[in-house]
């Protein structure tokens, strides 16, 4: 499974470079070891590099959706998006 999702974690890496992934939802379960292998997978498909520039962890809110539109709210009002 971990080498599966590393391919997802390869392509958001390499195309949109971003400076963290969360991994969320029943995947996120599974826990750290499994994110670790997945990133460890990731890097034998992306340059190294690109994978250690971005961070990752878990997510195990049962609804992110509510705390993401929370937290897009405050940064309106901060002012900071």
């Amino acid at each position: 499974l971990s080498r599966s999702l590393a391919k997802v974690f390869a392509w958001v890496i390499a195309l949109l470079r971003p400076r963290h992934l969360t991994l969320a939802g029943r995947l996120a379960l599974l826990g750290d070891e499994f994110l670790a292998c997945t990133v460890e997978h990731t890097c034998s498909l992306v340059l190294p590099d690109l994978v250690r520039a971005t961070t990752c962890a878990l997510e195990t809110t049962e609804n992110l959706v509510a705390v993401g539109a929370v937290a897009k709210a405050v940064q309106q009002e901060l002012g900071i998006i």
